[in-house]
């Protein structure tokens, strides 16, 4: 059995002039995800059988270790607090969470090309915001991000605004606004309200977080466009196939002409 730890440097020191943020909030909400074991239209909109492994046994076997807030209640609310101080069976290499794997991905990138880099994680930039980001040059967010608290999202704005690099390397990030419960560490609560693209629907009337009295649901109903923050913002999702990215003509531009150098496709990722 796999357990995933963090390891960051030590509170007000940096080891590198580049940070991984891992995505531990959005973790924290798939971890212990149900719902492709129970009767849903998951073969349908995957287009394909549900593949289950000993993690989705594990969980099925012991509801004592809690589900994900992808799952329902057996009275067909919405689960919408998780936490992280239980068992987590999934947030592992080998597990069935996929952001954690693509993640691992990016950071086996960095460790083969050799660059010096610290990982940091979503509780940190909650809990310290600014400060936690100020002595890197560069951030690099993993490859979903979608789960952030008000703290976070201040934090790393702020940075942004003294001129701050963030490579946003995923999509659907910054979607769904989250708080951590301040009276239960560990705990984040979630409120599916009014609109997205979402795994069950809030009822009228539980729109509001329970632990801050705020309006709950996506971040852009909050005043807080994820199109501000990183350029570009979610707006639908399909599982069908992946394609390529076509190389445009602003490419050859001398400012930016240096991501290419060795770089010769029209088409990146015709395959």
């Amino acid at each position: 059995f796999w357990i995933t730890f963090f390891v960051r440097p030590p509170r007000g020191r940096t080891n590198a002039r580049v940070a991984f943020l891992a995505s531990t909030a959005t973790y924290s909400v798939y971890a212990n995800y149900r719902a492709r074991m129970v009767p849903s239209n998951a073969d349908l909109a995957f287009g394909a059988l549900q593949q289950i492994d000993t993690t989705d046994m594990l969980v099925m076997a012991h509801p004592e270790l809690g589900v994900s807030t992808y799952d329902k209640h057996p009275d067909g609310s919405g689960v919408c607090h998780v936490s992280r101080l239980r068992p987590l069976v999934n947030v592992r290499p080998t597990g069935r969470l996929w952001n954690l794997q693509l993640d691992l991905c990016l950071t086996d990138w960095l460790e083969a090309q050799g660059f010096a880099y610290d990982v940091i994680t979503d509780d940190d930039l909650h809990r310290e915001g600014l400060s936690l980001l100020e002595n890197y040059a560069v951030v690099l967010s993993g490859c979903h991000p979608e789960y952030w608290s008000g703290a976070m999202w201040d934090g790393l704005d702020a940075w942004l605004n003294r001129g701050g690099r963030f490579m946003y390397l995923g999509g659907n990030g910054f979607y769904w606004k989250v708080t951590y419960v301040e009276s239960h560490p560990g705990m984040i609560e979630l409120r599916r309200a009014e609109g997205g693209t979402r795994a069950w629907a809030e009822i009228p009337g539980e729109y509001l977080h329970a632990s801050t009295g705020e309006l709950g649901g996506l971040w852009r109903r909050n005043g807080r466009m994820p199109n501000a923050l990183v350029g570009v913002g979610f707006i639908a999702q399909g599982f069908d196939y992946a394609s390529y990215y076509e190389r445009m003509q602003a490419a050859g531009d001398p400012r930016v002409a240096w991501m290419f150098e060795g770089v010769t496709e029209a088409k990146l990722g015709d395959y």
